[in-house]
């Protein structure tokens, strides 16, 4: 009979009907994975960690998180999400843009010499308390250090920028061209620092545009030039611009390289400070006595 559910309908074989209730099976295991709270939907970890959804998909494709689909949809194990949202708390907020300068100008021997010496004092503590951050912490810290354009020029104009005074060369082209562990990710598109103040005469004299399909990116420091007279930006700037790639490599290599200057600026600050600590097996040197033949040990 039709209304008879635990039979199977003449028109369908019992291979077919036996493969709909394994994947209704799969499907009800995936719900209580779900409910139970081992996985949680891309919008729900992307609201945990303060991001979009595409950027979970991105976490996800770089193996940062792990997930797994569910018919056309994407579940996150939760807790790889709380691990990135312990990071992104403990980074607390972002640093104030000069500081965020700061901060890479002294992963590349630079001495921010725009701060105070205190300020500049707080941002080498926080730098000194940093242990291998992922790049989500990284994000979180040096976020507010630029205004991003995304433009479209032509061609002779993107020529015509590089010869801009001021302008330096960015991005992920430039990363690989100074030896970066990072593969060439093809014709990717060229970015240039330029400086704000620079900015809007640079528009006007090469009819540059923004657009949602851009052949140019343009990052424009906010409150500081740290580049000075440079001919180049740091590796350190370098890096925190891959953070924010959709390319799992370039973010691997982003953080890679962050890590390796943030290890050898605390190796060289833990000499420094062991440079000028007391030896504690030296003796102190006594005055000689008044009157006496008796000098002082050395």
């Amino acid at each position: 009979m039709a209304g008879d559910l635990g039979q199977t309908p003449p028109n369908v074989s019992p291979s077919r009907k036996h493969a709909g209730v394994t994947r209704r099976s799969q499907d009800n295991a995936d719900l209580r994975a779900t409910l139970y709270g081992m996985e949680i939907e891309v919008k729900e970890a992307s609201r945990r960690l303060g991001v979009n959804d595409s950027r979970v998909r991105q976490l996800l494709r770089a193996g940062s998180l792990r997930g797994r689909r569910v018919g056309n949809s994407w579940v996150v194990q939760v807790d790889d999400v709380a691990r990135l949202e312990k990071n992104r708390l403990r980074a607390g907020r972002p640093l104030a843009a000069r500081r965020a300068w700061a901060a890479l100008d002294l992963l590349s021997s630079g001495r921010a010499p725009w701060l105070s010496d205190s300020a500049r004092s707080q941002v080498r503590s926080h730098l000194a308390r940093l242990d291998e951050p992922g790049p989500e912490v990284w994000l979180s810290l040096l976020r507010s250090r630029s205004v991003v354009v995304r433009a479209a020029a032509h061609p002779a104009a993107l020529k015509r920028l590089a010869d801009v005074d001021g302008a330096l060369r960015g991005g992920a082209l430039e990363a690989v061209h100074r030896g970066f562990d990072l593969v060439s990710l093809g014709d990717g598109v060229p970015e240039f620092y330029v400086e704000a103040s620079a900015w809007p005469q640079v528009v006007r004299s090469l009819a540059i545009r923004e657009s949602s399909e851009p052949n140019l990116v343009v990052r424009l420091p906010r409150d500081v030039w740290s580049f000075g007279g440079s001919a180049a930006v740091s590796d350190a700037a370098l890096a925190a611009d891959l953070l924010e790639s959709t390319e799992p490599r370039a973010v691997a290599a982003g953080t890679l390289r962050l890590n390796e200057l943030l290890a050898q600026w605390q190796q060289d600050r833990r000499v420094r400070h062991a440079a000028h600590q007391p030896r504690k097996d030296a003796e102190p040197s006594r005055p000689a006595v008044a009157g006496s033949d008796q000098e002082p040990q050395q």
